[in-house]
């Protein structure tokens, strides 16, 4: 079951150490179709995509925020959505491999990917940028990080899926090791 918007919002820490993942809206079970078209269309006259904040139309949204097509049916959240996401390709498990990377990303650097302090971009705006290109890496942002956990928020958040860890599992025994050291 593919997630397709996790995000820190969706992830939730019991009293035990627990983790639950909130928010199943957008799941797919892989190999069978989609209930809903998620893709987002470019409008015929004017060639910008449509798309909108969950939170209000047509106003900035932060990084938290999900974007939804013209019909209402939600995508995703922009700054945790691999590329091949950004751009309504079909997906795998390494899609919520890279938003788990995302998260680890915000984790060590204090800032959502794609995103800056102080700074509010529409979610068109950053949904562009993760097709565009990386997120500014991690020793920019956060002096003092290990080398080894930067590799492996690299690996899960990289650009192509082929680079990516081939499950959650196995990023999981990455981070376990590293946490082990």
């Amino acid at each position: 079951v593919l997630h397709r918007d996790l995000k820190p919002a969706n992830v939730m820490v019991g009293r035990f150490g627990e983790v639950y993942v909130m928010d199943w809206g957008l799941a797919k079970v892989l190999g069978q179709a989609d209930r809903h078209d998620l893709r987002i269309r470019e409008d015929d006259g004017t060639r910008a995509s449509h798309i909108e904040s969950a939170r209000r139309r047509d106003e900035e949204a932060d990084a938290g925020s999900s974007v939804v097509s013209m019909d209402g049916q939600q995508l995703g959240t922009p700054s945790y959505m691999a590329p091949e996401q950004a751009r309504s390709e079909p997906l795998d498990q390494r899609a919520d491999v890279y938003a788990i990377g995302a998260m680890l990303y915000e984790l060590v650097t204090g800032l959502a990917p794609y995103t800056a302090t102080g700074v509010r971009q529409p979610a068109y705006r950053i949904l562009r940028d993760v097709v565009d290109g990386p997120p500014k890496r991690i020793e920019d942002l956060q002096q003092g990080v290990p080398a080894e956990l930067i590799a492996i928020v690299d690996k899960a958040m990289h650009r192509e899926r082929d680079g990516r860890y081939a499950n959650v599992l196995d990023l999981a025994a990455d981070v376990r090791a590293f946490l082990s050291q």
